[in-house]
């Protein structure tokens, strides 16, 4: 198959009209038998979850309560943050996701080094709300982190 740059290839029977050659060779490398009916349902799925996962995150306050920690629980929640920001060497800014599990023992789950900044759906930016830094602040700290590792070079 030759790769191209930019294009579409039609998919029969979809309910998605296209898909791009990197999507195609994707599946032809990691699902070589798979029909173009089970292909497609799977990518309908993985839509479907995105589409639900969008919309759950637009009306968020409806289903999650977002609060702030303090005390101990922030002392624990800083030291996991920090130490696995440290070690996986992260840069500038991020969000790492931690859960307190049954023991009150707090447990890193996950580094999203690249964490989503918009300013009213976000998880970073509501979380840093509540803590008192503005998004512009936000805005501001990964900005000094960046220009301050890039002149240091």
């Amino acid at each position: 198959m030759d790769e191209k740059p930019f294009g579409k290839i039609e998919i029969p029977h979809s309910d998605f009209n296209t898909i791009s050659p990197g999507v195609q060779n994707f599946r032809l490398k990691n699902f070589p038998k798979a029909t173009d009916r089970q292909w497609n349902s799977w990518r309908w799925q993985i839509q479907t979850s995105f589409t639900n996962f969008k919309k759950l995150k637009e009306n968020y306050e409806e289903v999650v309560e977002y609060f702030a920690v303090s005390g101990e629980m922030l002392d624990a929640c800083k030291k996991v943050v920090l130490d696995s920001w440290r070690a996986l060497n992260c840069l500038d800014g991020g969000k790492v996701d931690v859960k307190i599990d049954r023991n009150a023992e707090m447990n890193f789950i996950e580094v999203n080094p690249l964490a989503g900044l918009n300013p009213v759906t976000s998880d970073l930016p509501i979380l840093c709300g509540l803590n008192g830094i503005s998004y512009q602040e936000i805005i501001d700290e990964i900005l000094k982190s960046a220009i301050q590792r890039i002149q240091a070079r």
